[in-house]
């Protein structure tokens, strides 16, 4: 019989994350002393790293997405996009429910979306599909010359006090894979982050970063990546990061005009996350199965 005689080796809580593996890293973030990130040493493996690096500066986005023009143009379904500039630099945003252009990133920053929502405490997959209006991304970035590329900003601490998680989230974790290593690929500051007790540091310089490095840090910290430089020959910082991205109605989930005017973002975004259900379990084979399944619900 092609079972398992073990009960107990490949369970659910075996193949699951334990919660004491979780505490240290979470008293990094959270703790008013602790540094407010935490490292995972060689989280890729080098022949993983060199396999990244092969892909993305050398594909042709023309061919793989689609220009990106907006945020608002992130929907349910929507393709994934790019956008790229004449010195070099080059951001592909990419989402978890699009067939991969690469299979190896994609299952390795599922596994990074995974770990980041364990350690803030959120169901494994949450987020990673467009059901509760964000859908996490997997942003492959290479920056080869930028003065700032992002400012110094805080996440997540528009409205203090406020209700809406969307505004005011104290819990909310960014992640870093580290794809390239300061001096060997780029020259510059970088990653420059403020800890909770309030003095910054830079990865790479103030902290050893390696290529294959992941480094999970609270949003709400101050944070920006400024003043890279490159030679000809020289990668660039090339680092793949996992915002939450708001999911908008798109052209797979338009609202009727009843719909839109009762019940306005909520109905939206509830419209949304239906049909990416039925998409996604049509694709499966599954749509009628589920169909007769919510039938027999509603008769008992």
């Amino acid at each position: 019989m092609n079972t398992s005689e073990r009960p107990g080796r490949f369970t659910f809580e075996s193949l699951s994350i334990a919660e004491d593996d979780l505490q240290e890293a979470r008293k990094a973030l959270y703790r008013s002393t602790g540094d407010g990130y935490f490292v995972f040493r060689r989280f890729l493996g080098e022949e993983v790293v060199r396999h990244i690096r092969s892909i993305w500066p050398a594909i042709d986005p023309a061919h793989t997405h689609r220009l990106f023009e907006s945020k608002h143009d992130f929907f349910p379904l929507c393709p994934d996009q790019y956008v790229a500039d004449e010195r070099g630099n080059r951001s592909f945003y990419n989402f978890f429910f699009n067939t991969p252009v690469d299979e190896v990133t994609w299952s390795a920053s599922l596994s990074v979306q995974m770990l980041r929502n364990r350690l803030s405490g959120r169901p494994p997959l949450v987020e990673t599909f467009p059901a509760g209006g964000r859908c996490a991304s997997y942003r492959v970035v290479v920056t080869r010359d930028a003065k700032t590329w992002i400012g110094p900003h805080r996440d997540y601490l528009q409205e203090p006090g406020s209700l809406d998680r969307d505004k005011y989230d104290l819990t909310r974790l960014q992640a870093t894979l580290f794809l390239s290593e300061k001096g060997h690929d780029y020259a510059g500051t970088g990653f420059r982050f403020e800890r909770n007790d309030g003095r910054t540091v830079v990865f790479g310089t103030d902290i050893p970063m390696h290529a294959g490095d992941l480094v999970i840090w609270r949003y709400n910290n101050l944070h920006s990546v400024e003043d890279v430089s490159t030679t000809d020959g020289q990668l660039g910082f090339m680092r793949i990061i996992y915002p939450p991205e708001i999911m908008h109605a798109g052209p797979q989930a338009q609202p009727t005009a009843q719909a839109a005017a009762g019940g306005g973002a909520a109905a939206r975004a509830g419209i949304a996350a239906r049909q990416v259900a039925r998409d996604v379990l049509s694709r499966l084979g599954l749509l009628e199965t589920a169909r007769q399944m919510l039938r027999g619900r509603r008769q008992t």
